[in-house]
């Protein structure tokens, strides 16, 4: 019972410190390549926020991956309190539903304006989601395939195993847990779907569209045939993360004098609220999700943990953020259940989460690149 509970400490001791020499080699670079980084033109701790939240959601998969390795179950145990079992889970779930509010409160916010090109709007996000969602289904294709031979998938059941993945729906692959070759990450993405195409009945509900704005109804009548569907793919409950994100639209404005006046208290209330929430609350409960939602107003509405969300280093781990969600779990499985690199019944949880700095950096590597070479390209021919 031990050493799980230090392993968690461990852990997250471990992550925090490889974000801060993450940051600060980052914030070195020459300025010809920092400048590349988007969020090193803007000043929101959301930027710095994106980077935190991608890595802790790395950190819990390669927690669950080492009882996966010797138990087969992607789980946290739960045999060593109820308490440090919240905790574990939450490093996953809580960073998740950051994430969703981070959506919501910005597309929100672009609801705002009265006119909007949903054509534009919609290529955009299949820019920015799917280029670098379709290279991480190769890796799955070829992890699941190799696991499980080619000549053992009949024709029909490869095209709908496929089918399902594509939609970014897990389906096992002859028996083969497909979903441990990338995390399991892509679930996330067809919640993200379902929200935007729900934007223009959100629009026209805010703006009190006519009836006779034929082209908006249009608009509708085909994303609310995706939602319909969609709705019927996913549990209904993960939605409250968009829907609470409309107090940090409504609040974001005027917090922000209120938070540098009480600076010093916040910097103490707010991590006390985080860990509170965190180790009390299980994952995606009502309250739970009451308590992020509170966090995330003040995060919104300006709050930056001391000045650390906005550190340049920070900001720039943010812009890879997307990379390092979809491809710590390529990176995970290359190394131990490809690779074999470590040997899960010679050594202990300790030293195998002592591990993590070397894994994470291998996790930059390869996000570094995908960002240049696979999400850049595509952003830069949206903009």
């Amino acid at each position: 019972m031990r050493e799980p509970r230090l392993a968690l400490v461990l852990l997250t001791f471990l992550v925090m410190l490889s974000m801060a020499l993450v940051a600060f080699l980052l914030a070195r670079m020459p300025q010809k390549i920092s400048e590349k980084f988007d969020s090193t033109h803007r000043d929101s701790p959301l930027d710095g926020l994106r980077g935190v939240l991608a890595t802790f959601v790395f950190a819990h998969h390669f927690y669950l991956l080492h009882r996966w390795s010797l138990q087969g179950e992607w789980a946290v145990a739960d045999n060593f309190g109820l308490h440090w079992m919240y905790f574990a889970q939450n490093l996953g779930a809580i960073p998740v539903s950051l994430f969703f509010m981070i959506t919501g409160f910005l597309f929100l916010n672009k609801l705002k304006q009265k006119e909007i090109n949903w054509k534009n709007l919609y290529i955009a996000r299949i820019r920015r989601i799917m280029p670098l969602y379709l290279l991480s289904l190769l890796f799955v294709v070829y992890a699941s395939f190799k696991a499980v031979g080619v000549e053992n998938v009949a024709f029909w059941d490869g095209a709908d195993w496929l089918f399902h993945w594509a939609t970014f729906r897990y389906q096992p692959l002859n028996g083969f847990i497909s979903f441990v070759s990338n995390a399991g990450v892509q679930w996330t993405l067809l919640y993200e779907w379902g929200f935007y195409f729900s934007l223009p009945f959100i629009h026209t509900a805010m703006h009190q569209l006519p009836a006779s704005n034929k082209k908006q109804w249009g608009v509708m009548a085909l994303c609310g045939a995706l939602f319909v569907w969609i709705i019927t793919q996913t549990d209904t409950h993960h939605y409250w993360q968009f829907v609470l994100s409309a107090a940090a639209v409504s609040l974001s404005g005027v917090l922000l004098p209120w938070i540098q006046q009480y600076k010093k208290w916040l910097n103490v209330a707010v991590p006390l609220l985080l860990l509170a929430t965190a180790f009390l609350f299980p994952p995606y409960t009502p309250l739970n999700r009451i308590l992020v939602a509170l966090l995330f107003v003040m995060l919104a509405g300006g709050y930056d943990f001391g000045g650390i969300l906005r550190h340049r280093g920070m900001k720039m781990l943010g812009d890879m953020s997307y990379s390092i969600y979809l491809m710590h779990g390529v990176v995970l499985y290359s190394v131990f259940a490809l690779g074999g690199w470590f040997d899960f019944q010679a050594h202990g949880l300790l030293v195998y989460i002592a591990t993590f700095p070397l894994i994470f950096v291998l996790v930059l590597l390869l996000s570094c690149a995908t960002y240049f070479g696979v999400e850049r390209p595509f952003l830069r021919k949206r903009q």
